[in-house]
């Protein structure tokens, strides 16, 4: 499971984004209040909330503990 990613934001589509760690760009869904702190090019720190379907892996990236907590 995924917890926390830090990496730089390269991609800001209408609800995700995309994280590269170290070469390896994870797709994260983020809330409109997060995407608009972020820029591309920025570095970042994520914590993050893996859902795991039958059809897919999807990850929930939130600025701090706390907002991860309430989506829990």
């Amino acid at each position: 499971m995924i917890g926390m990613l830090t990496g730089t934001i390269t991609i800001i589509n209408s609800s995700s984004m995309v994280v590269d760690v170290h070469g390896v760009g994870y797709l994260v869904r983020v809330t409109s209040r997060l995407m608009s702190q972020l820029k591309p090019g920025t570095k970042a720190t994520l914590f993050i909330h893996t859902h795991v379907q039958d059809d897919a892996i999807d990850l929930y990236g939130f600025s701090d503990e706390e907002e991860l907590a309430l989506f829990k």
